[in-house]
């Protein structure tokens, strides 16, 4: 294969000496179809733009893009600056590394028959000699391959012409090999303590059959060990090579070809035929045949030639003839996304595609599980191995491994972002409070949806409200302890009750035997509640569409004066919702998968703005909306400007604890009932999300998450 949709180098095995007994015949074998996202949904594939925040044309995130994204040029590496580390009660036993090969040349049979310019590799050496080993004898010249072509041989270059073979590693996947190697041992040697200071028994590299994996491997080592003696790699015979595989299994070629390339299901050849036109105009610029079933059967081929050239900062291609005719942006983005497409079919989306991996790969998932089962009962020396491998075999482990989306990349229902509060020239004359009179703030901002279900579809109506959470950091205390204040505020302008006591009420009456006859009984008794029930919440087109209430009112003070207020978030995109019918074609988790595509375009606005109380106006009760004429005056600009990593975002959010009370001089809560019940049920979630490592934990946890969505 081509190409792998995970980048993420996967640490297979980090089997702990803590354990847990697992009931076997409780194990599901099932397959179970992955949630929708723009990778698998043909419509959004077909009729969207751009990669959707993925990198396919730079070895380098841009700016401000946090590490790990998906870039399909240079795969991000496990390195201490994002490694979370576990408890010290966890002992690590063992560790087996597979990744994909590093950054190369496209296969020759991804070339077009002509190409309009050489691919040299006059920068790198491709070494191969033998020399005998036990015993040692004769020493070996180093030698290296240089291609070239004598003008007297009579047959055409066909594709690059040039000094490189194809495929190859090139020199910039080369250098990432070796800094992949530093960034391995900085983690398991240096911070964990887990590898021996040198090469020995504990230690193995597996390669498959394909050279470019042993080139990848020579760099990595070096990168790891810097080692002076000769290191094998393991490979096993290319007839039955697991790794690969390229062993022979009747069943699973069945089944792939039932269902995937060069099938004729309906299911496979729809995106086939909805996209006649591009392999058209790609053809007319290529110069390949119309009929060549191999670059027509899937967009594999082009996907190949296209991103190897972006990712080595080569011009996309243009007709040898007519150098006008060229490879547009927008037509490689389409390719790029028809490639994802279809890997995420054939290994994940079919029903098929879980007996064909378990055909076609079970013997190397075998081969893992006899390494722990060895390592654990202590018949095995190795505790670290590490094989380069891939596209294939990566894909076919995603799909043992059931994920929800063909790469290793997801978000959470709450994720945290990170950015700039800029106050305005009047919010220092209404309030003393240090996020108001400093010149800038960094922030904290957590966009989440109701119900404190963290697996609830974005499309699900039960998301609504969509709510957000700002932490302003602000400088250290004269005793040097840190200091912050928060604001939260959802998308709906009022709450459902007046008290905690009310809306508990509420949730016996919702949940109880008599369900039927309690609500109806509570809500003409609350009004105020019927009314939030039945107020339209629609979808958002983004968080960054989404404007967001504060529903309890605040003090704002200064030299004795005091402003009443309920904050108001207002995006600097403008408001803008779904209907009914764009939402059906939303992935299940569009709200956060857009977050860092949107981001790499630029920082996200929002206004921080006041409604101002007037007298007479209700300050304690959170059910009740103040008149729209009320004044309106602007405290500041959020600039939210990088969304954090999976495991930095988690590892937080388990620890912080939002507040509803202000907690800072200058800002006093009102008497509003709800703010203390509010502020008493967060700090419970925190505290349970703290202790959520304990399964016993775990129910009540998601309880008070559910109350603390509501609330």
């Amino acid at each position: 294969m081509a190409f792998s949709r995970n980048y993420m180098s996967l640490f297979f095995a980090s089997i702990a000496a803590t354990t847990v007994a697992q009931n076997v015949s409780k194990v599901d074998l099932g397959w179970y179809a992955p949630k929708r996202s723009w990778i698998n949904d043909l419509g959004r594939v077909l009729n969207s733009t751009g990669t959707n925040g993925f990198v396919f044309n730079s070895s380098l995130l841009p700016a401000g893009v946090e590490y790990g994204t998906y870039n399909w040029c240079n795969m991000p590496h496990v390195r201490k600056q994002e490694y979370v580390k576990v408890d010290d009660e966890f002992e690590l036993l063992y560790v087996e590394v597979i990744h994909r090969h590093h950054k190369r040349t496209p296969y020759a049979s991804n070339t077009f028959l002509k190409e309009a310019y050489s691919w040299d590799c006059n920068d790198q050496g491709l070494f191969y000699y033998g020399e005998p080993l036990n015993p040692a004898g004769n020493t070996s010249a180093s030698t290296y391959w240089s291609v070239y072509t004598n003008p007297v041989n009579p047959f055409a270059v066909t594709g690059f012409n040039g000094s490189c073979q194809f495929p190859q590693i090139t020199r910039e996947g080369l250098d990432d090999s070796l800094q992949h190697g530093k960034d391995l041992f900085g983690v398991y040697h240096d911070m964990l303590g887990f590898l021996p200071e040198a090469i020995n028994e504990k230690t193995t590299w597996r390669v498959s059959n394909n050279v470019i994996t042993s080139q990848v491997a020579g760099m990595l080592i070096e990168g790891m060990y810097n080692p002076k003696e000769n290191i094998p790699l393991h490979v096993q015979p290319s007839t039955i090579d697991s790794l690969a595989p390229s062993y022979s299994c009747p069943a699973a070629s069945f089944l792939y070809s039932s269902y995937g390339v060069g099938s004729s299901a309906s299911n496979w050849t729809a995106h086939l035929t909805a996209t006649a036109p591009l392999f058209t105009a790609l053809d007319s610029i290529s110069g390949v045949p119309t009929d060549s079933s191999e670059w027509h059967n899937w967009f594999d081929h082009y996907y190949d030639n296209l991103s190897a050239r972006q990712c080595h900062a080569k011009p996309l291609p243009c007709n040898i003839t007519n150098p006008t005719l060229c490879v547009s942006q927008q037509q490689a983005d389409t390719v790029y996304r028809l490639g994802q497409y279809e890997y995420s079919f054939i290994y994940r989306d079919s029903p098929l595609s879980l007996q064909a991996a378990a055909a076609s790969y079970g013997v190397f998932m075998a081969e893992v599980a006899e390494n722990m089962r060895a390592v654990l009962v202590g018949k095995d020396k190795v505790i670290y191995r590490h094989n380069v491998a891939h596209d294939g075999s990566l894909a076919r482990l995603l799909s043992f491994l059931q994920v929800e989306q063909m790469v290793w990349v997801a978000h959470a229902k709450g994720h945290l972002l990170t950015g700039t509060f800029t106050p305005s020239a009047t919010s220092s004359s209404l309030t003393t409070a240090p996020h108001f009179n400093h010149p800038s703030t960094p922030v904290t901002v957590r966009f989440s949806s109701s119900t404190g279900f963290p697996k609830i579809a974005d499309t699900d109506p039960n998301a609504n409200p969509r709510g957000i959470a700002i932490r302003f950091h602000l400088p250290p205390k004269e005793d040097g302890r840190r200091q912050h204040t928060d604001i939260i505020a959802h998308s709906t302008p009022y709450f459902p009750t007046r008290t905690g006591a009310e809306f508990l009420e509420f949730l016996k009456a919702a949940t109880g035997q008599h369900a039927e006859e309690a609500v109806p009984e509570f809500l003409g008794r609350h009004p105020e509640t019927a009314r939030f029930l039945q107020a339209a919440k629609p979808s958002p087109e983004s968080f960054a569409t989404e404007k967001f209430f504060g529903v309890n009112a605040f003090k704002l003070i200064k030299e004795g004066k005091t402003t009443v207020v309920r904050y108001r978030i207002v995006p600097v995109a403008g408001e803008k919702h779904l209907d009914a019918e764009a939402l059906k074609g939303k992935s299940d988790s569009y709200l956060f998968d857009e977050l860092a595509p949107r981001l790499q375009s630029g920082p996200i606005g929002f206004k921080l703005m006041a409604q101002v109380a007037e007298e007479g106006d209700v300050t304690d009760n959170a059910t009740e909306i103040w008149p729209e004429e009320r004044k309106i005056i602007e405290l500041g600009e959020i600039q939210v400007e990088k969304i954090k990593g999976d495991e930095e975002s988690a590892k937080e959010q388990k620890s912080i604890i939002f507040d509803p009370i202000p907690r800072v001089e200058g800002v006093e809560p009102s008497d509003d009932p709800l703010l203390e019940v509010r502020a008493s049920i967060y700090l419970i979630s925190g505290k349970q999300r703290r202790a959520a490592e304990e399964p016993a934990k775990a129910d009540g946890v998601a309880a008070t998450e559910a109350a603390v969505a509501a609330t």
